[in-house]
């Protein structure tokens, strides 16, 4: 079977600023199939580095294929920016995202195309909370 298609980041979109805990990262609902129709439960690796040539010394963040990293909103997958991220604040980052799935290929897609953005200033002041 055929590996997943390449993932499209839809979000944070190119050189977004002002990321906090909280934002979401999206990326392009597909069915991941691989080819053979039908949808099948997803299963994404988003990976966050400090370095735009992505090598694995410079990653900074790994959701290593959790299975709750993944989740379905509208025609899109999502994951949260959150404090275990432990990314800092006012600085650039790089993000990618590759998903496999459970059609019984053990075949990943390949990563899509990395995204910058840059955190805010209080990246760790959740966006969410009613603190001041």
């Amino acid at each position: 079977m055929a590996a997943p298609t390449t993932p499209v980041i839809l979000n944070p979109i190119a050189s977004a600023t002002g990321i906090r805990v909280g934002d979401r990262m999206l990326f392009q609902k597909d069915d991941y199939s691989g080819g053979t129709g039908g949808s099948v439960q997803v299963h994404a690796r988003w990976k966050v580095y400090d370095d735009s040539g992505l090598a694995a010394a410079d990653r900074v963040f790994d959701s290593l294929w959790q299975d709750d990293q993944a989740v379905s909103h509208g025609d899109n997958w999502m994951l949260r920016f959150g404090v275990d991220m432990d990314l800092k604040s006012n600085t650039q980052y790089w993000v990618t995202v590759e998903v496999t799935n459970d059609n019984g290929s053990d075949a990943d897609s390949a990563a899509s195309a990395s995204v910058t953005f840059t955190t805010a200033d209080d990246f760790t002041a959740d966006k969410w909370s009613k603190a001041a």
